[in-house]
């Protein structure tokens, strides 16, 4: 659950953990924020509550007893409570008596005031006074005073929150800024990757961003020269091992003619055959790794359809059918050549191929059926490998060079697409080939 949450792309990750830690941070200073503010009005309130006190007490000496309830009742207030009663009341609880408060007190108001006691916190939580006072005064009677403020929680928490909400957004601005120069380096370092890994040459990545940046991009721009100097190197290594054996089986050819037994001849020949085939179906094999045809927009059902047509003009019995045209961005030579191949597998060892195409606004997908008897469950992801044949017999005619579907799941992936073999459960083999609409160049 907690998962599905979290942004999948590394910038949007970083700058909910900043903005999570600055929240936090406010959560857990607000506390200290609130008693450092009570604490620094603490003081100002205490003596201005002394004044008041001490001219309460003047004013009940010196008024007609008549009044007194409606001077108290005009000092009352929200946060002031002030009263008389008879006795003392008991010390508040966690308050401290605070001695020069109560010498304050004594001096402002010495006639009105025969004794006092004061208690004051330094730093007063929310819900506790700031000041309590009990005064005697001259008559006997007892004046207790007591101010406390009204909870100034929800006005500061409201402060507090719209600070960390403009704190918040302009921290993940910044970030923004800074990550987009992390991140899009990174991003066009992504594209290329997967485009090498198709079998692409990307052009060179600029190398701009920090300093950790560029050292990747630089590392993999140089990987990305050696991959390919390694590839054509391999590439010319082959064609040159093939060019040099077509003349020494040219020759073979040419002695094969002189053989009496007709039997032998006609072995030596076949020897000879497959060795050509094996080498021209290696070296197309490797070529297909470096292509150079440009991508272009195709009608793929057309695409499919011309390649099933061609296959049923040599013999195959080929069934086609499609409930969408839909272009996508693709290689129609290597392209058709690997659906070729698909769809002659499934007519040549399956008896026959029944071919569908379904399209959605991002992939298209391309279903061939046959009625053959499929392949063992332990290898269908092996077929997919070069040079892998389930029919082991040393006739090419029949088990073919083992290329087929090796080169159609390498042309399959370098569109960005994937080749999946399935038993179909009721019997025969299903090639589901799904390549993207769109592709970066």
């Amino acid at each position: 659950m907690l998962n599905r949450l979290i942004p999948r792309r590394l910038s949007s990750q970083l700058i909910l953990a900043a903005v999570l830690a600055l929240i936090a941070a406010q959560a857990l200073t607000f506390p200290l924020f609130v008693k450092a503010r009570l604490g620094s009005i603490a003081g100002a309130i205490q003596e201005s509550t002394i004044a008041r006190t001490a001219s309460l007490a003047r004013l009940l000496m010196t008024a007609p007893p008549n009044l007194t309830d409606a001077i108290l009742e005009s000092v009352n207030s929200r946060a002031l409570k002030a009263r008389l009663s008879t006795i003392e009341n008991p010390p508040p609880a966690d308050l401290p008596e605070s001695a020069a408060l109560r010498q304050s007190l004594l001096d402002a108001a010495p006639s009105a005031i025969a004794s006092a006691t004061v208690y004051a916190a330094d730093a007063p939580s929310p819900d506790q006074p700031v000041i309590v006072i009990q005064a005697q005064l001259q008559n006997g009677m007892w004046l207790h005073t007591q101010l406390q403020l009204p909870n100034p929680t929800p006005t500061w928490a409201a402060s507090a929150v719209i600070t960390a909400a403009v704190l918040s957004l302009l921290l993940a601005a910044v970030m923004a800024l800074i990550l987009r120069r992390i991140t899009r380096p990174l991003a066009r370092l992504s594209r290329a990757a997967e485009a090498l890994g198709r079998g692409q040459q990307p052009e060179a990545l600029p190398e701009e961003g920090p300093a950790d940046i560029v050292e990747t991009v630089r590392a993999f721009n140089q990987m990305q020269v050696r991959i390919s100097e390694h590839i054509e190197e391999r590439t010319r290594t082959l064609a040159s091992v093939s060019h040099d054996l077509r003349t020494p089986i040219t020759a073979l050819r040419l002695q094969l003619e002189f053989i009496e037994d007709a039997e032998q001849r006609e072995q030596m020949q076949t020897t000879v055959q497959e060795m050509e085939a094996v080498t021209e179906s290696a070296l197309s094999y490797l070529k297909n790794t470096r292509s150079s045809e440009e991508l272009r927009k195709v009608d793929v059902a057309a695409l499919v359809d011309n390649a099933c047509e061609e296959l049923r003009q040599i013999g195959f019995d080929v069934a086609f059918e499609y409930t969408s045209r839909q272009t996508a961005s693709c290689r129609p030579v290597l392209l058709k050549r690997a659906l070729s191949n698909l769809v002659r597998n499934a007519a040549q060892y399956g008896e026959r191929a029944r071919v569908c195409v379904t399209g959605s606004d991002r992939h298209i997908e391309i279903l061939i059926d046959d009625d053959g008897p499929g392949i063992p469950g332990e290898q269908l992801s092996e077929v997919v490998k070069p040079f892998v044949r389930l029919d082991q017999s040393r006739n090419r005619d029949t088990g073919g060079s083992g290329l087929g579907l090796a080169i159609a799941n390498e042309i399959v992936t370098k569109h960005g697409g994937t080749l999946e073999l399935v038993n179909a459960p009721e019997g025969g083999l299903r090639q589901r080939v799904r390549i993207p609409v769109e592709q970066s160049l």
